[in-house]
């Protein structure tokens, strides 16, 4: 089974740590490091281990930059790692006896916290998805860090890993208020019924730090390991506390929204500004932003450069409907629009925002658009927002094709494209290839992850499309796309 792994690292200037967990890896064939140009002697440290093959990078967010370390690897599996994970040979012994079954596509370990080379007895870090098939996974950006999800089953290794960090107290510091920054826009948009109880906690702010305190030294018994206990406790204690500082940042203009929770969530409201002025909304459909009229100004903007009258738009991805109301005043009644969304709870909404507004030129298609017709699993995400086809979902939808949609005459060749499903813009595009030939639509694209980036881009690429990008995907790892029809076209 070794010969079928790769293990993978990310470094920064972890000169304290890289040469430790390297020297663990000397059974792997190939080693792949992708280092953000660390100042320090990471690089030099690296280069005296003859199974690394080292590629420097400039870091953009930790999705992006593990998509593409991961994407280097060769072999079928990958092994990802921390520069401060310690790889024991017990967890190489049971690597070399791994037989994994072909509907397993992820391997879930469990770690041990050592401080300064001491093990606890216990630690607060989660379980990871650390070994995963190369082809069947995805990374995407979670607050300050990545997650890994992946289409299969997931198993558990019993042996675990050791996170040991020689980094100094100053380098901690500095690492827990950029984490903690991004944590607290996480968790600030997030409602508390979406959140887990660790992130009801940390939305009440003062409560954490303390409850971090009193769980590690208490609960979890860290007391017991003497000062290495007190120093682990005293790092959480702080971590925390940076972040009920930031989540206290903002809280006025905060204040000033408190009101918009008295809103009854069955409301019928009419829409405050922007495009859809006066039309008509529920208020607890989705975000408060769309019956204000502020949500997503620039996407609205883009909808209005694009969109004629007379019109084929087709909303793939519609969630409750906002985007579908739009296009069906911008096309008219001369043009239609083809509004594509699985989850039924949204298309409940849909179906009401059209029979609120007296639309006639909107077909609701209560399915996703995929590479291929049929069924397939639907997981939901955090909100109503989120959520898309994944082996472990909940939910079993139907799936189908553009152009099976296209042959079938249920859609027509469109103008204009919206495509926002959450990580499933590769398939749906490659299930798309008589629509993409005819180069009549401009598309655009929301890719969720550096992976359905690259590949959306190369797509849409092969078929000739302009491509401009618009949002970076530097913030939480999601890309705006616009991608316009070659200029000989038609």
């Amino acid at each position: 089974m070794l010969d079928r792994i790769t293990p993978v690292v990310l470094t920064r200037d972890e000169e304290p740590n890289i040469g430790r967990t390297l020297g663990q890896l000397a059974w792997a064939r190939d080693v792949v490091l992708v280092d953000s140009f660390s100042t320090d002697r990471t690089v030099e440290i690296a280069r005296t281990f003859p199974n690394v093959r080292m590629i420097q990078r400039a870091f953009d967010t930790h999705a992006a930059q593990w998509s593409f370390a991961i994407g280097q690897a060769s072999t079928e599996w990958v092994l990802t790692l921390d520069a401060d994970y310690f790889v024991p040979q017990a967890f190489v012994d049971e690597l070399t006896r791994l037989e994994p079954p072909a509907e397993v596509t992820a391997y879930e370990a469990a770690f041990r916290w050592a401080e300064g080379g001491r093990l606890l007895r216990a630690t607060l870090y989660p379980p990871r998805l650390v070994l995963v098939r190369r082809d069947a996974c995805e990374v995407w950006q979670d607050g300050h860090t990545q997650r890994i999800r992946t289409a299969g089953t997931i198993a558990r290794l019993d042996q675990p890993l050791i996170h040991d960090d020689r980094k100094d107290f100053r380098r901690f510091l500095a690492r827990q208020r950029t984490y903690m920054r991004q944590e607290a826009e996480k968790i600030r948009k997030s409602s508390f019924r979406e959140l887990p109880l660790s992130g009801r906690i940390r939305k009440l702010r003062l409560v954490a730090p303390l409850a971090s305190l009193a769980h590690t030294l208490f609960v979890r018994r860290l007391i017991l390991d003497g000062r290495a206990g007190w120093r682990y406790a005293f790092e959480r204690f702080l971590a925390e506390t940076m972040l009920s500082a930031e989540l206290w940042k903002g809280t006025p203009g905060r204040l000033v929204r408190l009101p918009l929770r008295l809103v009854p969530r069955k409301a019928r409201m009419r829409i405050l500004s922007g495009e859809l002025r006066g039309w008509r909304w529920i208020a607890g459909a989705a975000t408060h932003g769309c019956w204000l009229g502020t949500y997503e100004k620039r996407t609205q903007a883009l909808f209005r450069w694009f969109i004629q009258p007379g019109d084929v738009v087709l909303d793939i991805g519609a969630n409750t409907g906002f985007y579908t109301l739009l296009a069906s005043k911008l096309t008219g009644s001369s043009g239609h629009v083809y509004a594509f969304e699985p989850m039924p709870r949204n298309i409940d909404y849909l179906k009401c925002h059209v029979k609120l507004n007296a639309v006639r030129n909107v077909t609701i298609l209560p399915l996703a658009a995929a590479a291929n017709s049929g069924k397939a699993r639907f997981r939901l995400g955090a909100n109503a927002s989120m959520g898309g086809l994944a082996n472990d979902g909940e939910l079993e939808v139907p799936t189908a094709s553009l152009d099976d949609l296209l042959a079938a005459g249920r859609i027509s060749i469109p103008d204009f494209i919206k495509m926002d499903i959450e990580g499933g813009e590769t398939d749906a595009l490659r299930g798309a290839s008589a629509i993409l030939a005819a180069r009549t639509a401009t598309i655009v694209l929301s890719a969720h992850g550096y992976k359905h980036y690259e590949q959306c881009s190369e797509i849409l690429q092969r078929a000739e499309y302009r491509l401009e990008l618009l949002r970076d995907g530097a913030e939480d790892g999601d890309y705006l796309l616009v991608a316009k029809p070659p200029l000989t076209a038609g």
